[in-house]
């Protein structure tokens, strides 16, 4: 599934944007999401 995000962000990006730092970020931002939805932070 994480492959499909990324080759949407590298699509919207015209290729411009990193794979490998653009899958960091996004799991970083799912996982502040998770947390956030069961009320952690």
């Amino acid at each position: 599934m994480m492959k499909f995000f990324v080759g949407q962000a590298m699509k919207e990006t015209g290729g411009r944007a990193h794979p490998g730092r653009m899958e960091t970020l996004l799991r970083v931002e799912l996982r502040k999401a998770e947390e956030e939805e069961m009320g952690g932070k």
